[in-house]
C-alpha cells in the first residue's frame, strides 16, 4: 500500500529547509526600529498579485494608553504609577 509521508517540521527546520526557501516562503521583513527577520510569505503565489508585506504590525507597546486607559479603565494617575514602577513602557511607542 502507498502512504504519502514526509518530515515533520518545526518553524525552525522550516527556515532552514532549502525548498521552503527556492519556493519564497518567507520574506524578510524590518521593523521601524530596524530589526530585521523573516515571516511567512504570502500564499497562494499568484503571477500577477504575488502579494507582499507591507508592515510588520505596531511596535510594543503602541497601544498601551488605549488599552489601558479606555478598555481597562486605569485612571491617568494609576497609568503613571504602573510607569514609574517599570509595569509599562515609559511613553506609547509609535504614536
Amino acid at each position: 500500500a502507498s502512504c504519502p509521508a514526509g518530515p515533520i517540521y518545526d518553524a525552525a527546520d522550516m527556515l532552514q529547509d532549502p525548498h521552503f526557501n527556492a519556493r519564497g516562503l518567507f520574506e524578510d521583513i524590518e521593523t521601524p526600529t530596524g530589526l530585521k527577520f523573516k515571516i511567512p510569505a504570502m500564499v497562494p503565489k499568484l503571477s500577477e498579485t504575488p502579494g507582499k508585506t507591507e508592515w510588520c504590525g505596531p511596535q510594543v507597546g503602541a497601544h498601551n494608553m488605549q488599552v489601558l486607559g479606555e478598555y481597562l479603565g486605569y485612571s491617568s494617575d494609576e497609568i503613571q504609577r504602573l510607569r514609574q514602577e517599570g509595569a509599562v513602557g515609559s511613553e506609547d511607542v509609535g504614536r
